[in-house]
């Protein structure tokens, strides 16, 4: 973006928001170490490396969670400590990757039990053959049963088991 008053260009990410510090993007071939990792750039916890031009020099862009505030506190690393990784009943692992890189967040799950579904800005419950229910998704997922008239049942093609 160009600040028109001062007559220079500032960064910006692509959320609107002005960049931290500039960052560096560590490009990793090994997939088992990818897939290890809790990131792969050199911006601080919470942040990734935006890239503008040079494939490994940027900016470090703030990352969100699709659903409240990260627990910068907790690790999506699996070779964390148990007590440190992020709580499964409470949290998830949000992760941004692109080829060779990668990023992981701990971020709140908006539903819990008994209600885990987020649809539709909204928590319901899983729904099974027979059970009420409001959308096709609560009825496990959809794929064989659909929401009528308030009860999961099968979807044309699909036959009830026992």
């Amino acid at each position: 973006s160009r600040d028109i008053m001062k007559q220079t260009c500032l960064a910006v990410c692509p959320d609107g928001m002005y960049p931290r510090q500039t960052c560096r993007r560590l490009f990793i071939n090994d997939i088992d170490m990818l897939e290890n990792a809790a990131s792969t750039d050199s911006c601080p916890l919470g942040y990734r490396c935006v890239t503008y031009g040079s494939p490994y020099v940027g900016h470090c862009c703030r990352l969100r969670c699709p659903y409240g505030e990260p627990d910068l506190t907790q690790s999506c690393d699996m070779g964390a400590p148990e007590d440190q990784r992020c709580r499964p009943l409470t949290h998830h692992c949000y992760t941004v990757t692109e080829p060779g890189w990668k990023s992981s967040l701990c971020c709140p799950k908006p539903c819990r039990d008994p209600t885990p579904l987020f649809i539709n800005n909204q928590c319901l419950s899983i729904a099974h053959r027979d059970d009420p229910c409001q959308i096709d998704q609560q009825c496990e997922g959809g794929v064989t049963m659909s929401c009528m008239l308030g009860t999961c049942q099968c979807k044309l093609g699909f036959h009830a088991v026992r």
